[in-house]
């Protein structure tokens, strides 16, 4: 190689180490897009979505077995409400289908100040109302799930194969027909602290493996055991 080539070479190779990586953004909704969906498709890993004050009911985003949603997320994508109440921001899902789904996720998916309401998971994909993860790493804060339901397992909250973190949340009126009217975790180590569960329909939380550690949080209002362990 000549010394003019070798030079080029060593320059390209000196501007790639050099160059910056892509800056993480936010993605205003519904300013910069207009559904969280479409913020969703916009985004790269470590870009975070930020909701206005509102209430989102758009539920027609369908997963591989024609489920529907109003968003789904992908991995190093984060969610919070603007203000950072939940009052201010509702994804409300209507009983039509979940709220959010999130599948083979690498690295933890922080999600605050948003309020899940009346998101239904029917048979025969009848796991997480509110939000449904497979080997996913949710960490939801200040987040209240409201009127979530299961038909088979997790009203509020489904996740496997992963972990789940819950901090300051509220569960209210969450149900099902079978196991965790609020929570189901199975080969998933869950934390849960200071939070609140109440009128569960159906036993709150449930779990299989691992022992949930729970910090600072009541259970009241139940119909029934608040905490059960299976193997499923």
């Amino acid at each position: 190689m000549s010394g003019f080539k070798s030079c080029l070479v060593t320059f390209f190779a000196v501007m790639l180490v050099l160059a910056p990586a892509a800056q993480a953004r936010e993605w205003l909704v519904p300013s910069q897009a207009p559904t969280i969906q479409a913020a969703v498709d916009s985004s790269i890993s470590g870009d975070e979505i930020v909701l206005a004050p509102g209430i989102y009911t758009d539920c027609t985003t369908l997963n591989s077995n024609n489920v529907a949603h109003i968003a789904i997320l992908r991995n190093g994508i984060n969610l919070r409400g603007e203000t950072g109440n939940p009052a201010h921001v509702i994804l409300d899902a209507d009983w039509q289908g979940r709220c959010l789904e999130m599948r083979g996720f690498a690295d933890t998916t922080r999600i605050t100040g948003v309020t899940f309401r009346r998101g239904k998971a029917s048979n025969p994909f009848g796991s997480g109302g509110g939000v449904f993860a497979y080997n996913a790493k949710p960490y939801f804060k200040d987040c209240v799930f409201d009127s979530c339901s299961a038909e088979f397992a997790g009203g509020g909250i489904n996740v496997l194969a992963g972990e789940l973190t819950v901090e300051n949340c509220v569960f209210i009126d969450c149900s099902t027909d079978n196991i965790g009217a609020a929570i189901r975790t199975s080969t998933t180590p869950l934390t849960i602290t200071s939070s609140t569960f109440f009128r569960s329909q159906g036993s709150a939380l449930q779990y299989a493996n691992e022992a949930p550690v729970i910090r600072q949080t009541i259970f009241t209002g139940g119909d029934m055991r608040p905490i059960n362990r299976n193997n499923t």
